[in-house]
């Protein structure tokens, strides 16, 4: 699922080809890392990685803040709520730029790997109709979900520009119909496409091969640096 921004997508780039198994063993060691992390130095030395993939890998700029949009109120009140009931201001900002950094990394993983290939190597270890239905769920869940908050924000949009809500968009919430329904109305009808979808085999595993020799070292390599990071 590569995110794209006219002719600026991550589809085609070395690293979006690079098997998944690997680039899910690289991002699950960075984020072994961010989580040791404590000190601006080091998660400098994490940052820069993914801005470096990103240019590297054509990812829009734009299109990744859209998807870290939704979790910026998120990050704020994770900010919020250790600096006044935790333990002060720089161990508030650090445990929030950490969550920042894994959601971060996160959509940059997502952004490098084929939907398909990410579900059904994520349901791999659960066997028979059990991982089937996980296989199912999690495509689904994966293409659903942005589909869906795209939805909600045109609704939310629509109500804002209502000449009736100008100055005043706090009466909406009085009136349920005016967002409620047409959520409902889209999520039954994102459902019914899934359901088609699903009957017609459109969910199903994509075969995973295994990585080649340089892959393979990539991935001990990151395993490695992983666990330097944890001795020094």
């Amino acid at each position: 699922m590569g995110m794209a921004a006219g002719d600026r997508t991550a589809a085609g780039s070395v690293l979006y080809e690079l098997n998944p198994a690997v680039k899910l063993i690289i991002f699950l060691s960075i984020i072994q890392m961010v989580g040791m992390s404590g000190s601006v130095l080091s998660y400098s030395l994490i940052t820069i990685p993914a801005i470096a993939v990103q240019i590297f890998a054509r990812i829009s700029p734009v299109e990744t803040f859209y998807k870290i949009k939704p979790f910026i109120t998120v990050l704020i009140v994770t900010f919020a709520v250790n600096f006044f009931f935790a333990a002060g201001l720089k161990s508030s900002a650090v445990l929030t730029y950490r969550f920042f950094l894994i959601i971060y990394y996160s959509i940059l993983l997502s952004a490098l790997t084929d939907t398909r290939a990410l579900a059904a190597l994520l349901s791999f270890p659960v066997r028979g109709n059990a991982g089937k239905n996980l296989r199912v769920v999690m495509m689904v869940a994966l293409e659903f979900i942005p589909i869906f908050i795209d939805d909600a924000k045109r609704t939310v949009k629509k109500i804002t520009l209502s000449p009736e809500y100008s100055g005043k968009a706090y009466k909406v919430l009085f009136r349920p119909n005016e967002y409620i329904k047409p959520l409902m109305h889209s999520l039954l009808a994102h459902a019914d496409t899934v359901a088609r979808k699903v009957d017609a085999g459109e969910y199903t595993a994509v075969p995973i091969s295994l990585p080649n020799m340089y892959e393979m070292l990539l991935g001990a390599c990151a395993v490695a640096a992983a666990v330097l990071y944890a001795l020094v």
